[in-house]
């Protein structure tokens, strides 16, 4: 069953698009800083996940990871799979573990996009520098990349529907974008609305020196914990499971 949900990822028309077009930026923005000097190569090979890698994983989790959740509804199979000894439990975990498996495909292959990148543009010993900086964030970006694949699946199923989804979940990715850390009272409103929502932890630029790390573990952990909770309450009340 995990391959096959994986295969209906995969097969979505929206990846290969994307990471043409993605490949076409991070080309851009390479020949750019090239043409000014090999520091600002590593400046901007560095700065990879600051926007754009963090707005392509993003994009893609919400159009490709999360749609397999509502494609029981839309393919008018929900009821059989409702008559099954499960119901809905097994397939949703299993569906869980495919998306994690594709995030994880994804984030090793923007990674490989980005040193490719650079590699063609600085010398071997620059590039070992590139090499070590992108080996410490990886570990934040596969992460909060897994992270927010759960979140935006669990609102998926609660509220059946990937356009509410895309909106929620695109809304409170973004934020962070929008509001600034360094002007905000820690543990306000905002604070949390800017670093709460995984895509402060993808931009593993700025997170490695967060004096407030271990807090944001916690609520990372909170969130996911109630996320889930909630979500298999709903699937309880709806007779899912």
């Amino acid at each position: 069953m995990l391959p096959w949900e994986v295969k209906k990822i995969m097969r979505n028309k929206w990846g290969f698009p994307a990471v043409l077009v993605i490949c076409g930026f991070w080309s851009v923005m390479i020949y750019f800083a090239a043409q000014k000097s090999p520091a600002h190569v590593l400046a901007t090979a560095d700065a990879f996940w600051h926007v754009l890698g963090t707005l392509s994983i993003g994009f893609l989790i919400l159009a490709m990871t999360t749609k397999i959740f509502i494609l029981d509804k839309e393919e008018g199979v929900r009821e059989v799979i409702l008559t099954t000894r499960h119901g809905k439990s097994k397939v949703f975990f299993v569906r869980l573990g495919a998306a994690g498996l594709c995030v994880l495909f994804m984030v090793l292959l923007f990674t490989a996009i980005q040193l490719s990148g650079a590699a063609l543009a600085v010398p071997p010993e620059s590039f070992t520098e590139i090499l070590r900086g992108c080996a410490a964030g990886l570990p934040y970006v596969l992460v909060g990349s897994v992270l927010f694949s759960i979140f935006a699946a669990c609102v998926c199923v609660t509220f059946q529907s990937h356009t509410i989804t895309v909106i929620l979940c695109g809304l409170l990715y973004g934020l962070t974008f929008l509001l600034r850390g360094s002007l905000l009272t820690d543990f306000s409103i905002e604070w949390f609305l800017e670093k709460g929502f995984f895509s402060y932890l993808i931009r593993a630029h700025e997170v490695g020196n967060e004096p407030r790390l271990p807090q944001l573990v916690i609520w990372y952990m909170i969130l996911i914990a109630g996320s889930m909770f909630l979500t298999r309450k709903l699937q309880r009340r709806r007779h899912e499971l």
